[in-house]
């Protein structure tokens, strides 16, 4: 797409921050940045500008058909190392922790800004099964440890420097970026400039309702794009912004599909979510508030062990066709006590078929509502008079006959995605 950040950086990568203070589109981009496996450069040094980064990354290569985000931002951070605007920035505190005991993945950067400024980048879910195990466990532990790791680095990272700090971070490593702003002493939050959340999911309840949070409510600046089925997910903080983007389904989720206003730097923004992503979030919503925090805990767990069943830590393993690995998925299914395999099936069922079905059920009322007012009057009944699924029918012979004379319907000029 020609509107996305990387055009944004074909604009804005000649000007310094100084003229072009740093933004939206900016954050996002060094959201994207921290996913890089940075360890191949970082290993042995403190830091690297992005010039030498993006050096030291070269022999990195994605070749696998499903590394398509490795691929985008490899190229990302080839050309940001290669722009005035960031060249020069330096890029320390990388860390990469991933705890199959305490059930944790954690990554995080600092990036060293003009004015004395530092960003603090977290990393969102990476591929390692562990890490959508602690997404899952989020659903009834308050805070996981990824969380407890964002806190730590915040206030690590506050006693290295006295300058105001940024925190931002994409996916999962937006919900990092609020709980540590949330969490932190009140001294240190007040250095806090903002608080970047790119499609990140929102907090537990009881953790939203903390004063904490409220100290930092009005620095928390949170983006969902408009068919949003991740930051939808938990307490999301409100308001939003809403941001155009290109990609379908689940793949507006990916960054690079988020269109932009390149010569603004700032985001093509929309008035709402699409009706599917606001009846999701109704439907997960309620799912979870049927289940009891011990449910969810049994749900996490059974799903994590018939997964990992075949020693598989990453997802692109799982992807990987094999009659061994298959065989070993099967006999952990069955391996599981029948009363908790019936359990997980209702759990799922009610997620996917009756929950998330009335969801889709309500979706497709508000779409045959709309259209009814489009309808001109005499051909339409009211909405209450006409039954699900039954056309409309015209009142007289002052209809549109069969040989297609009469007015016509026409379509709703545009429609949601």
């Amino acid at each position: 797409m020609d509107n996305n950040m990387m055009a944004y950086l074909e604009w804005a990568g000649a000007q310094e921050m100084a003229q072009l203070p740093f933004n939206e589109v900016d954050a996002l981009a060094l959201s994207q940045v921290v996913y890089l496996p940075l360890e191949e450069a970082m290993e042995a040094v403190e830091k690297l500008p992005f010039w030498l980064l993006m050096t030291a990354m070269q022999h990195v290569k994605a070749e696998k058909v499903y590394e398509y985000l490795l691929r985008q931002r490899l190229a990302l951070l080839e050309r940001m190392g290669g722009l005035p605007r960031y060249k020069h920035q330096v890029v320390s505190r990388f860390v990469d922790e991933i705890s199959l005991e305490d059930q944790m993945q954690f990554s995080a950067m600092t990036v060293d800004l003009p004015g004395g400024v530092r960003a603090l980048c977290y990393r969102g879910t990476d591929s390692s099964l562990v890490g959508w195990k602690e997404d899952f466990n989020m659903g009834f532990e308050s805070p996981v440890p990824a969380q407890r790791a964002a806190l730590e680095y915040l206030r690590q990272a506050a006693a290295q420097c006295a300058g105001p700090l940024l925190l931002l971070g994409h996916s999962k490593g937006g919900n990092l970026a609020v709980y540590a702003a949330a969490f932190a002493e009140e001294a240190l939050q007040q250095r806090i400039q903002a608080v970047y959340s790119f499609d990140g999911p929102g907090l537990a309840e009881e953790l939203a309702a903390d004063p904490g949070y409220d100290r930092v409510h009005d620095r928390i600046l949170s983006y969902l794009p408009q068919g949003s089925m991740v930051g939808i997910l938990l307490a999301q903080h409100k308001p939003y912004q809403v941001v155009s983007s290109a990609g379908i389904g689940p793949f507006q989720h990916d960054a690079f599909n988020w269109e932009v206003e390149p010569q603004a730097g700032r985001f093509v923004y929309l008035q709402e979510r699409t009706l599917f992503s606001r009846a999701m979030e109704e439907s997960v919503h309620t799912w979870l508030r049927s289940l009891s925090l011990e449910d969810r805990q049994l749900f996490s767990n059974t799903i994590y062990e018939i997964l990992t069943a075949a020693d598989d830590r990453h997802l692109a393993e799982l992807m990987t066709p094999s009659r061994q690995r298959a065989s070993k998925l099967w006999e952990a299914y069955r391996s599981v006590p029948p009363d908790v395999r019936e359990g997980l099936l209702q759990a799922l069922g009610s997620l996917l078929g009756g929950t998330l079905g009335g969801a889709l059920s309500g979706v497709a009322q508000s779409v045959r509502d709309r259209i009814i007012d489009l309808l001109p009057d005499r051909f339409s009944r009211t909405k209450e008079a006409l039954p699900e699924g039954e056309e409309a029918q015209e009142d007289s012979g002052d209809g549109p006959a069969a040989d297609g004379q009469g007015d016509s319907v026409q379509p709703p000029a545009s429609t949601e995605q």
